[in-house]
């Protein structure tokens, strides 16, 4: 015997196997995406779709109601390889709250792409940085947590006409610990005397006309909290 056929044809692309008492469909075939015209498939209808292809998800479940009727796709169902054999591009599958394995998007803090790349999106991180707002003294390791920390640093050419040189620092403040040294003596050698930090400066005197030829090294530190 090749086979038996229970199904009773319908149209050209639909069959009905199974009806419940009401005369709903609960079990069918087709042809191309499953039909949803109202009040002919049961919720929890089980539809074959035959010309899948190999490999593709053939069985479809009606999830919505026999007046509205929603086909899903059944898991396992696509040749045995997961929950479905598609995905919407740079998606997760999550339970819901009903325990339900459901299609979402990523969101928040992150993003997804289609190739399982993740990137941090916060707009308080950037290149090279971490998000700054929490990182405390506190939070650091002890082997790390330094009581004070660098607010300006850099080089200075000097102007001369007399023994004060003031170096411009925007990030500096009165309080401010600074250092500077003589990186780069001129044709007339001079040393550094003193060096006070101001706002937005830092006053260098010299032990004489440093002229235009010294390039001059500072720091300014500031006590961390």
């Amino acid at each position: 015997m090749p086979g038996s056929n229970f199904f009773s044809k319908v149209s050209d692309t639909l069959e009905i196997a199974l009806t419940d008492a009401t005369g709903l469909a609960v079990l069918a075939r087709c042809l191309g995406a499953a039909p949803t015209p109202a009040n002919v498939f049961q919720h929890g209808c089980l539809i074959l779709r035959v010309d899948s292809g190999d490999g593709v998800g053939a069985m479809y479940q009606n999830t919505g109601t026999s007046a509205v009727p929603v086909w899903t796709l059944v898991p396992l169902s696509g040749g045995g390889s997961g929950l479905s054999t598609t995905l919407t591009a740079a998606h997760l599958y999550v339970g819901n709250g009903s325990n339900v394995a459901t299609d979402v998007a990523v969101t928040g803090d992150i993003s997804l792409s289609n190739a399982g790349v993740t990137a941090i999106v916060n707009d308080a991180v950037t290149t090279a940085k971490i998000l700054d707002a929490n990182v405390t003294k506190a939070k650091l390791a002890a082997g790390i947590s330094g009581t004070h920390m660098v607010v300006a640093a850099g080089t200075y050419t000097s102007v001369g006409g007399g023994t004060t040189e003031t170096i411009s620092a925007a990030a500096v403040t009165t309080s401010d610990i600074v250092q500077v040294s003589v990186r780069v003596p001129g044709a007339t050698p001079r040393s550094v005397v003193a060096a006070v930090a101001a706002l937005g400066s830092i006053t260098v005197t010299m032990s004489g006309d440093a002229s235009i030829d010294h390039i001059l090294q500072y720091t300014a530190f500031r006590a961390t909290t």
